[in-house]
């Protein structure tokens, strides 16, 4: 027996359909609103946070890093084919893609007071974790070049916590990585991995992170 779907003209542009309206923004109110939580949970002695000579320590590091031309740079693209694998860049660079994991190594490597030299760094390479998950086999294969996984690691979220950039670090890097010029590359490595941009926030209001304003002085800055 045939089976004929019944859809009412209303919902397929009659005379009652409504488009969804187009969002303008918030009224101020609301934001002011907004901001004054945010202050509040900047604020909060609770926030955990990255000792001041250990931070100052991995930021010159990771200019260090950017200066050492055999070093992969690392460039935040979850989405990309080639996570844990390697690009090379036509400036004679190698560019490894991955999702958030490097940033969140760092994260561990600093609140255990770790404080490498840019040689250890470079032997250390290999074992940093580009994404949340490699498969066993995969990386038994020998297929990847960075086949360590940040979920086999101590990492801030499972803790509890989100680590979130102050400022943005999708920053206009192309999907074709090798296209983008290297010294965007090199700005959006540091924002990435410098630990001074970090900062961790309860894993429960994540989303407050993503709204543009939540960082807007360090942006302005």
């Amino acid at each position: 027996m045939e089976c004929t779907l019944f859809i009412p003209t209303t919902l397929l542009g009659g005379q009652h359909a409504m488009p969804i309206p187009k969002f303008i923004s918030l009224p101020e109110t609301l934001l002011q609103d907004l901001r004054k939580v945010r202050d509040d949970l900047m604020a909060w002695s609770g926030l955990p946070e990255i000792p001041a000579d250990v931070s100052s320590h991995w930021d010159g590091l990771i200019e260090q890093w950017i200066g050492r031309s055999d070093l992969h740079l690392i460039v935040r693209k979850s989405s990309h084919e080639r996570v844990c694998l390697d690009i090379a860049h036509p400036s004679g660079r190698h560019i490894a893609p991955s999702d958030n994991s490097p940033a969140h190594w760092v994260a561990i490597q600093c609140f255990e007071r770790r404080m490498p030299t840019i040689d250890e760094i470079a032997t250390a390479l290999p074992d940093i974790p580009m994404t949340m998950a490699v498969s066993r086999r995969e990386a038994e294969a020998g297929r990847y070049p960075f086949p360590k996984s940040l979920s086999s690691l101590p990492h801030a979220g499972k803790q509890g916590w989100y680590l979130a950039h102050k400022k943005p670090v999708a920053n206009g890097i192309p999907s074709k990585i090798e296209t983008a010029p290297i010294e965007r590359i090199h700005e959006h490595f540091r924002r990435l991995m410098k630990p001074s941009n970090f900062m961790l926030i309860p894993k429960c209001v994540a989303g407050f992170a993503e709204l543009d304003f939540f960082f807007e002085d360090d942006e302005a800055g």
